[in-house]
């Protein structure tokens, strides 16, 4: 499988803490979500994933994962992330010699279909990017301020 995952961590006090994983394979040891491999996942969370929701199928080989891995991996995650960041992955235009093999499946509705489905999805925003657009992503955790002396 695919995997290429990082997890970005602000460390100021209140930073968000943002898990991206282009081909939708957070299996590794950055998250621990793979229960094949650990027995059980690290104390590691995230404010929110960037993850693809169209899954892309070549020849019968799957190079990217979509709205149900997407689902599982949040899921499986403690606490469930707040954030969603769709990839886009899905809106291309595909030309060549393999573009007629190229097979998509999924995407934003399909998700919100499953949200709907599974009680644990309910508190993800699903957040609308746009490529090339700032987007403004605020820290839920409750923050202790040192006390001014």
């Amino acid at each position: 499988d695919p995997e290429n995952g990082y997890v970005f961590t602000d460390t100021r006090p209140g930073g968000l803490s943002v898990g991206l994983e282009p081909h939708g394979n957070f299996l590794g040891p950055a998250l621990g979500t793979s229960f094949q491999r650990l027995p059980t996942p690290p104390a590691q969370s995230v404010d929110a994933l960037i993850l693809p929701l169209t899954s892309q199928v070549i020849s019968g080989y799957r190079l990217v994962n979509g709205v149900e891995e997407a689902a599982n991996t949040l899921e499986a995650l403690t606490p469930v992330p707040r954030y969603l960041l769709p990839l886009r992955n899905g809106e291309l235009d595909a030309e060549g010699v393999l573009a007629e093999s190229l097979q998509k499946e999924g995407g934003v509705q399909d998700f919100l279909r499953l949200q709907g489905e599974r009680p644990k999805l309910s508190s993800v925003e699903l957040l609308d990017v746009t490529p090339g657009h700032p987007l403004q992503i605020r820290s839920q955790r409750n923050v202790k301020m040192p006390a001014a002396s």
